[in-house]
């Protein structure tokens, strides 16, 4: 709903882990949104922090539990498969 995207732009999912298997046998929601746009969908591989000057974080939960800030997740992006 964003008014500044336009057909064919690229999509950034600012929510946690959308890139992520869901672990029902299905694609990551990431993924099902690029097939059903047509556009590539970038999607967190885990807990995404968003703070108030607008900087996106993507920080990985630690072995200990905690989040580990010295090495952040990131973005997978998602392709359509040309049918």
């Amino acid at each position: 709903s964003d008014p500044s995207w336009k057909d064919g732009m690229r999509v950034e999912l600012d929510a946690c882990n959308t890139a992520n298997d869901p672990g029902d046998g299905s694609e990551p929601f990431a993924a099902k949104l690029a097939e059903a746009m047509g556009v590539p969908v970038s999607g967190a591989n885990n807990f995404v922090w968003i703070y108030s000057n607008g900087d996106v974080l993507v920080a990985p939960i630690a072995p200990s539990g905690g989040q580990n800030l010295s090495h952040p997740g990131g973005f997978m992006t998602y392709v359509p498969i040309d049918h």
